[in-house]
């Protein structure tokens, strides 16, 4: 773990950039520059990730047929898993019931269901912006090493991704959806993992500065106690 002046060094290029659920803000350089408020630089990582998706939606509204022309020298595996570029079916028909539940879950009296929903509207804006940098960089140059950017973002995103899947679980369990309600989003969610760990398969072992080094944090926050 290297550090810079008391912070960790990139601590927040492999985040989940959800600053009011972190426990490493303290050594966090980009938090601090937001004047150490979670929510308030929460709201603003989403919004950049708001802005980031909304503009990967423009760039393929631009190609309505297909996705755009693979490049003859993309490094990218030949077997991702194609998207269909349009919503499920399932999704569209239930629309307004989906709508509804959703928003009874919102305003739930149990935290973990509201929890839930909140973890899905993060994640649905974290996981496509960290996905695009990930296969971008593999598109170009490879998986790389295995501290490379590319298995970085890609680890982020698969983590985004499975938090995702718990959340759906967990509203399945309560009975605010049923199981035929979420599979769409399920086997969406299964396409992406699929897709990232074919175009990074060493992602997992990306070691994450700071997250993945929590003994070293903890001698840290001691050695800084004792000061």
């Amino acid at each position: 773990m290297t550090l810079n002046d008391g912070f960790i060094v990139n601590v927040s290029s492999f985040c989940d950039r959800w600053c009011a659920r972190c426990a490493l803000t303290a050594h966090c350089e980009l938090f601090v520059k937001h004047n150490s408020d979670c929510e308030t630089t929460t709201a603003d990582s989403r919004m950049s990730l708001l802005e980031q998706v909304e503009m990967m939606h423009d760039a393929a509204q631009n190609h309505p047929a297909q996705a755009p022309p693979r490049e003859t020298d993309s490094k990218l595996p030949t077997d991702l898993e194609p998207s269909s570029m349009q919503p499920s079916p399932e999704v569209v028909r239930n629309g307004r019931a989906l709508h509804r539940k959703r928003q009874r879950a919102r305003f739930s009296a149990n935290a973990s269901v509201r929890m839930a929903i909140e973890t899905i509207d993060h994640f649905t804006l974290f996981v496509p912006v960290k996905m695009l940098l990930c296969l971008g960089t593999v598109s170009r140059d490879g998986p790389g090493p295995q501290q490379s950017d590319a298995n970085g973002w890609g680890k982020a995103a698969l983590l985004g991704l499975e938090r995702m899947r718990i959340a759906w679980t967990l509203l399945v369990k309560t009975h605010h959806y049923s199981e035929s309600d979420v599979a769409p989003f399920l086997s969406e969610i299964g396409r992406l993992q699929r897709n990232l760990e074919r175009a990074v398969p060493n992602a997992r072992a990306f070691v994450r500065p700071g997250f993945d080094e929590m003994e070293e944090v903890s001698l840290l926050d001691s050695k800084l106690r004792r000061h």
